[in-house]
Formats: structure tokens, sequence, C-alpha cells
């Protein structure tokens, strides 16, 4: 008789997606060592979120009685996500109550697998506080550094705690991203070790902390991965690294239309003035409308106007949000530091387009070489065209430019070749 052995030496294959969640958020912000404040703006969250192995998911959606939304992987490595902000508590329960929601996971190499998650009532952990914000605000990056925060009250194994920090170029660190992940901190962690020369010098890093009380579900749909339902408060702050360099985040210093403005017409732009010149990257969020929108940025890259390619919808609230938390922050200055996540602004429109005030031409100026040079006068941070012509029926086009603080200006380089010339401002 013969006896044959096989054996492997090859671990199981890991299942294409080991985490999903439904969850709640709160956004709180740490300016100095007292206490987290609320958030202004839109500080409730709900989120969507799947964790898979690499090129392990071709697509993921999540459904609920309200709609169908895909899930997008918006941080490199990252979770795949659906989030949505609203300004209280009572809205995003609104919109988002109770029951099931169903997530269709087509993956790679498990094939399409559907499971639901049932949402319960649940009870948000207080905000995180970090304990050593003064020394965060000096810290050497050639040196460990301990990041310190309160305890999670009432954190117990089974919870979850995440850390991150980013530049505008991109996370410098971060713990595991969901739990259960290699390093990943439960509800007893209060502190993390961010390694020498992880930092940059000379740079202020945004940062957060985040507890979630997590209530993990047995999903037989798919018994490999782990389905959750998920209370989390998040904490923003940012702490500074010593050495040479612009060490003061940018911020935005007004909207047009200011925040909480109503009545807006639904063909008005939207600008964001900023305290100083930015890396002209954008990174936001949008809720309450699905057009199409334009950017355009100022010569000094201080202001950014935003028009709708379309009307915005009458009668909204729209909703803006610079460097969302689920995305990498776009918005920074020219030193990467960059803009407080979750920057957010609201407006609400009316119940349809105002007319545009027609440009003024004015500052006019026959150069020494014969150029001509004159300005644009108008609406702020409208758009507005400039055309020229020799007899008043044919015209050329000079350009077609936003006003920024209202006015643009042209030269015309055509003058010196021509005995006579007209010009005429359009709001296209």
């Amino acid at each position: 008789m013969s006896l044959a052995v096989l054996s492997s030496t090859h671990p199981a294959r890991a299942a294409d997606v080991n985490f999903f969640s439904v969850s709640k958020g709160i956004l709180f912000a740490q300016t100095n060592a007292g206490a987290p404040q609320l958030k202004t703006g839109l500080p409730y969250l709900f989120q969507a979120s799947l964790v898979a192995e690499t090129n392990g998911l071709s697509s993921a959606t999540m459904q609920w009685p309200s709609g169908t939304r895909g899930l997008a992987q918006r941080l490199p490595g990252g979770p795949y996500t659906y989030t949505d902000r609203q300004p209280t508590a009572g809205l995003l329960d609104l919109l988002y109550p109770n029951g099931d929601f169903t997530f269709t996971m087509n993956t790679v190499n498990d094939g399409s697998r559907v499971a639901v998650l049932t949402l319960a009532d649940g009870v948000n952990p207080p905000a995180p506080t970090l304990l050593n914000y003064a020394g965060a605000q000096t810290i050497n990056s050639s040196n460990n550094f301990i990041l310190q925060w309160g305890p999670f009250a009432g954190g117990t194994a089974n919870d979850f705690i995440y850390v991150r920090l980013d530049t505008t170029t991109g996370t410098v660190f971060r713990t595991a991203f969901a739990p259960g992940l290699p390093g990943a901190l439960n509800g007893f962690s209060s502190s993390v070790v961010i390694p020498s020369n992880t930092l940059p010098a000379g740079r202020a890093l945004s940062g957060r902390i985040i507890f979630s009380k997590v209530a993990p579900t047995n999903v037989p749909a798919y018994p490999a991965a782990t389905g959750a339902l998920i209370y989390y408060t998040q904490t923003e702050f940012f702490l500074t690294t010593t050495g040479a360099g612009d060490v003061t985040p940018p911020r935005v210093v007004s909207t047009l239309p200011v925040h909480g403005a109503t009545g807006v017409s639904t063909i008005a732009p939207f600008g964001f003035n900023f305290n100083e010149s930015t890396r002209q990257n954008i990174s936001f969020f949008i809720g309450g409308t699905v057009a199409g929108l334009t950017f355009a940025w100022s010569p000094n890259g201080a202001t950014l106007v935003v028009t709708p390619a379309s009307n915005w919808p009458p009668n909204t609230t729209i909703g803006w949000v610079l460097n969302p938390s689920d995305a990498l922050p776009g918005f920074g200055d020219l030193n990467q530091n960059p803009l407080a996540p979750e920057t957010a602004f609201l407006f609400t429109t009316g119940p349809g387009a105002d007319p545009i005030t027609p440009p003024l031409l004015g500052d006019t100026m026959r150069l020494v070489d014969g150029r001509f040079r004159f300005k644009l006068f108008g609406e702020t941070n409208r758009t507005y065209a400039a055309q020229a012509s020799t007899n008043l029926i044919n015209w050329v086009s000079l350009g077609t430019n936003i006003a920024f603080g209202g006015v643009i200006q042209y030269e015309d380089t055509n003058v010196p070749a021509l005995s006579r010339r007209f010009y005429r401002g359009l709001a296209p």
C-alpha cells in the first residue's frame, strides 16, 4: 500500500472585501488646548464605506429607500466610500433613517456579493481631545513624537480609533483605517507614536482623531467580510513642525455669495477668496445639485470662481465642502500647508435667474506703441466678453474672461494698423 500526502505552505486567499460599514458622524475642531468645538456649516455626516484588497474590487454600490449611490476610492489605497453632509442631525436622520442599506459588491475573485446592513439608533462618542496640543505646534520632525488624546469614554476593545495627518501633497501618517486591520487602534488607545523623519519640516499639517463606536454584524451573504454599524466623532486640528518655511495654514476670508445667503440667482457664480496665494488644486464636495461646473483661478491664485455650466436648481440649498475628509486636501498654500478639512459654506437659491448687469467700458488709454488698453467694469466674478469692430457690423472677440474684483483689463494689439476701432462689452 502506498500513501501520498499533499501539503501546501500557501495561506488561504483573503476575501476581496474584508470590511464594510454604514456610519453617522459628527465633526469637531480643536484650535487650542481647550475643548474641541462643533464645526459650522455641514458638521453631520453619513458614510457608507468598504475596505477591499488591492485590485480586488471592480465596483460597488449602496442602496437604501431614497436611492442608490456608487462607492469610490478617493484616497490612494484607502477605502471605497460614499459620503453626505448635512447642517443638522435631524436632517441627516431624515435622509438616512433607520433601516436596510444594501451593498452590491462586484469583486474580482469572489464574484458578485450582496449584503445588507440594518441601521439602528446609536450614540456618537464624545469628541476626541488632543492633550498635547501646545507641544504639537513645535514638533521636531527628526525625533519621534507621541500624539496623545484623552480617553475614549466607554471605549472597548471592539471600538476603533483612527489618526491621520495630511499636507496638500498627500497623507504623511495614518493608522489602520478600519477595525481588524493590522495595527488598528481600539477604544483603549490613548496615544500613537509618529516615527522620526515621517513629517516634513517647516510645515503645518492637518490632523484628525476619530473615535468610532462599532457594532459588528454577521453577514451570511459574505461571511469572509465583516459588516459594521458605526457612530463616530471626529476632531480636526493643525500641528506644526519646526524648520524654515511658512507654517501658517491658508483660510477662506470671504465668499460671494456670502455664507448663508438666500434668494441667490440660479446663474450666479460662487467665489472663494483666500488670504494668500494657493496651489490652485481643487478638492471639494457639493450637495444639492448635479449641475456641471467650471473653475477659474484669479492670476494671483487667491480667488477661485465656480460657475454652473447649467443653472443651479431653484429654491435649493447648495452646500460646499473644501478639503473633504474622505479625499486628499487639494486646497492649500504654496508651502503645502493645507486648508482646514471640511471647510463648509451654504447658500440657497431663489426661484430663478436674475438679469446680469451689463459691463461698462472705462479707463481707456492709448499706449506709446499704438496699442489700446481699456477695462470692463461689471459684477464681481461674472463672465464678460469684449469685442472690437472697424465698422460696427462685423465684430471680433478680444476674449471672454471673469471679472475678478469686478474688473477685466484688455489690450488690443491690432490698433496700430487700423484707422478706426470700436469696442463693446457683453454678458454672454
